[in-house]
């Protein structure tokens, strides 16, 4: 379970910027540096360079909107909001994408629990593991920085046009 919280938690990075930053192309965001590392890259040796400046160029072209999605969580986190921040500034960078742990440390802050993968990292490592029902609580967390998320990109469209 705690693979799939920090997939659905992770997620708000991208979902969320992608529609503001990139655009959307036939229904679904484009992204086209992870569409090349992770189509063929590290597939095949001919590829495998490839892959890895595919993956640095995502790593480049993802860091801030990673932190502006760990951001936008610290300011919808409610009463969480410290332990949140304090989570992301400590755990943020214990994973091995320098883009991931940033949301998903400070969801795991906001949501007052352990994100872990085994013998890879461990988020919030002082709180409890994920329970059922912080599937519920989780989703609630991801729509509301969705919505604010959008709700800014919408403004700030309205400010820049008008």
């Amino acid at each position: 379970m705690p693979c799939a919280a920090s997939r659905q938690l992770g997620s708000i990075r991208w979902s969320g910027w992608a529609a503001c930053s990139t655009g959307w192309k036939h229904g679904r965001p484009r992204h086209e540096p992870a569409r090349l590392y992770y189509g063929r890259g590290y597939r095949t040796p001919h590829f495998e360079r490839l892959g890895k400046a595919a993956a640095r160029l995502d790593d480049v072209l993802n860091f801030l909107p990673a932190r502006v999605g760990a951001l936008v969580l610290c300011c919808i986190a409610g009463r969480r909001w410290r332990a949140a921040l304090d989570t992301w500034r400590k755990d943020g960078r214990l994973t091995s994408s320098p883009n991931a742990g940033q949301t998903m440390a400070c969801a795991a802050g906001a949501l007052g629990v352990r994100l872990e993968k085994s013998e890879h990292y461990i988020l919030n490592a002082a709180a409890p593991p994920p329970g059922v029902e912080t599937i519920a609580r989780a989703r609630q967390l991801v729509a509301r920085a969705m919505w604010l998320t959008a709700g800014l990109a919408l403004l700030t469209r309205v400010v820049t046009r008008g």
